[in-house]
């Protein structure tokens, strides 16, 4: 559980808090500083915990063959949000090289090479 934000990156909060609230982007006042991150993280994480109340689904032999089709497939970190966002850094970082001065990029091969 996360009721001290000290160990927690932005980044993972805001990957946590995109996939709590279904969304691509976080509302403006959730993106404003790491308190207020957390503090929504808290809400949504605790009110996830009221839903326990509430009636299942009855489990049927359709769910339980395609939840064991899916335990037995291999999960590999791009299949993840992390995954995605990695890549997603990578992709800016190539687009940002490709659009960059020559000079730039001789400097920037320069340094790789140190």
């Amino acid at each position: 559980m996360i009721n001290d934000p000290s160990p927690i990156t932005n980044k993972d909060l805001d990957i946590l808090l995109k996939w709590k609230l279904d969304s691509e982007t976080l509302p403006g006042a959730v993106t404003k500083n790491k308190t207020t991150r957390v503090a929504k993280w808290i809400e949504l994480r605790n009110a996830a915990g009221d839903d326990d109340d509430k009636p299942r689904p009855d489990w049927t032999e359709e769910l339980e063959a395609k939840l064991q089709k899916i335990k037995n497939e291999e999960l590999t970190l791009k299949d993840t949000a992390v995954g995605r966002e990695k890549q997603k850094g990578v992709n800016d970082a190539f687009a940002m090289i490709v659009a960059a001065s020559p000079t730039t990029k001789q400097a920037l091969l320069a340094r790789l090479s140190e």
